[in-house]
């Protein structure tokens, strides 16, 4: 994961005084969760390496091209994803799906998961609760590419490796908006995922992020926060 833009922070101030020293020290050593914890976080919830959303989108994709025409199906499945031998990422993922295909002008289908997943990152490690829903359409011959809309949470809790090793408890909420999945890779080939990140971390401080994620292709995104941050994510 790539860092653009790294905020600057006015700690030379803390230098003029005393009190404000002994105020800068106390308020570094609080290991507030910070934007660089957030962006691994959401790379990890993103990844398909790390059995993210992007994996269960591309799930949903081979699904929709397997029934297109099964008018009225449905089913009910349990999905367990785990890493390949020897992955950089290990991780596992129970998840109990149901799935319909609604027919008519403008056929579609509906997926619904919920499980537990648990991963563990050379910067992160989680645990959670996910739960989501997905709509897929865009199943005519006509169209290039599968219309994935969707909403996913995950409640947990994580543990940073690197920096000042926050701990902390989350609720992620990634929303995604007409995100194009491409027939021939059933990848996802650009689309945006709108990201709340809340919660409390070391020390019980709340704390409250939001942005966007924007696919880029080529299992790339860059995700930007409303402050401005920028990163670029890879899985």
């Amino acid at each position: 994961m790539k860092k653009v833009r790294i905020l600057s922070r006015s700690v030379a101030a803390c230098a003029l005084f005393t009190l404000l020293l002994t105020s800068c020290r106390k308020e570094n050593s609080s290991a507030e969760v910070t934007e660089e914890d957030v962006a691994d976080v959401i790379t990890q919830a993103v990844a398909s390496s790390s059995g993210g959303v992007t994996a269960q989108t591309t799930d949903a994709a081979r699904i929709a091209a397997k029934y297109s025409t099964a008018c009225g199906a449905a089913k009910d499945t349990s999905i367990v994803y785990v890493n390949a031998a020897n992955a950089a990422v290990t991780y596992s993922l129970t998840a109990s799906w149901h799935w319909s295909l609604t027919c008519g002008a403008s056929p579609y289908f509906d997926f619904t998961y919920n499980g537990n997943t648990v991963y563990d990152a050379p910067r992160m490690s989680s645990n959670d609760k996910v739960a989501a829903t997905l709509r897929i359409s865009g199943l005519g011959a006509a169209s290039a590419a599968y219309t994935a809309n969707m909403q996913i949470t995950r409640n947990g809790s994580q543990t940073s490796k690197v920096r000042n090793k926050n701990v902390f408890t989350s609720l992620l909420t990634l929303t995604g908006t007409d995100v194009a999945v491409s027939k021939q890779t059933l990848l996802v080939d650009s689309g945006t995922l709108a990201v709340t990140f809340t919660g409390s971390g070391t020390g019980g401080r709340s704390f409250a992020f939001a942005g966007k994620l924007v696919f880029k292709g080529n299992r790339t995104g860059v995700l930007t926060l409303n402050s401005g941050a920028s990163y670029t994510i890879n899985w």
